[in-house]
């Protein structure tokens, strides 16, 4: 977890050097919450954000996304981040157990 404090800390602060961070860990599996409060509201910075954490993340070998499931928010990452093998294979489980498409449409997997 140091790593990841060392190593996205000064490109948070290069892009809103005033942002506010906050880190939530669950230290018995090594998972992070984290959570950036940028001073403005600006949605490409936003996204200059989501880019910078997941590439850290993904460079130390983690993932967008751990024990739970990812929800809306995170629908562009997975898209982005996870593997497609892996992806495909989950769209096949959701068309088994769903092939009618009535639980959660749209809100499960990415297009």
């Amino acid at each position: 977890m140091p790593d990841f404090f060392d190593l996205i800390a000064p490109r948070i602060d290069a892009l809103d050097p005033d942002a506010g961070k906050m880190y939530v860990a669950h230290l018995g599996d090594g998972n992070i919450h984290f959570t950036v409060y940028p001073t403005r509201d600006d949605v490409d910075l936003a996204g200059q954000f989501i880019e910078e954490i997941e590439g850290v993340v993904k460079s130390l070998g983690g993932s967008f996304s751990a024990e739970h499931g990812v929800g809306l928010s995170k629908r562009p990452s997975m898209a982005r981040r996870k593997d497609t093998v892996a992806l495909n294979a989950m769209r096949q489980i959701k068309t088994a157990l769903d092939p009618n498409n009535i639980m959660n449409p749209g809100k499960v997997l990415p297009d």
